[in-house]
């Protein structure tokens, strides 16, 4: 289940995963609970949208100025300010007397999977398993993708070698 307190946000992660027109008929409206939206959605489908909303959205250096200028988010900010005021605060007496060295990021072996204008979830993952292969340990729920080294392959759903 997916829970939300915008139906507009709940209505855009739905459309990532099923067709724009069918959406809106998955909204289960509760108003009286603190999460008034909510969504019955199989984990897997779930799991994959997260992934791909990640690989395609963090693409910015701060937060709250993204918030500023992505539509139908505007409303949001003073909220997000209000979370990072409270927890920066909180964090305060927790810091490190001396600050420890940045970490080198590294760029992940495997592509991201990226959808396609206009393909749902359920689409993306049918169209992957028939160009790389149902994977043979999880029933063929995910697909294997190669990566970044010759002969290696991995299994989006269960993360095992699989059989290509």
């Amino acid at each position: 289940m997916v829970r939300s307190r915008s139906k507009e946000d709940l209505l855009n992660f739905l459309r990532l995963i099923y067709a724009p027109d069918s959406a809106s008929q998955r909204v289960l409206t509760t108003p009286n609970n603190d999460y008034p939206y909510r969504a019955i959605i199989d984990r897997i489908f779930v799991d994959q949208a997260l992934g791909i909303l990640i690989t395609r959205s963090l693409d910015y250096t701060n937060f709250k100025d993204r918030i500023s200028l992505t539509p139908g988010q505007e409303d949001k900010l003073g909220a997000y300010h209000g979370v990072w005021e409270i927890m920066n605060n909180w964090g305060r007496d927790k810091r490190p007397v001396k600050r420890q060295a940045k970490i080198k990021s590294t760029t992940h072996p495997i592509k991201p999977a990226v959808l396609r204008p206009k393909e749902t979830l359920a689409e993306h993952m049918q169209r992957r398993a028939r160009e790389f292969g149902p994977c043979s340990n999880c029933a063929g729920t995910g697909y294997i993708q190669p990566l970044g080294r010759a002969g290696s392959f991995r299994c989006t759903v269960c993360h095992g070698a699989g059989k290509k």
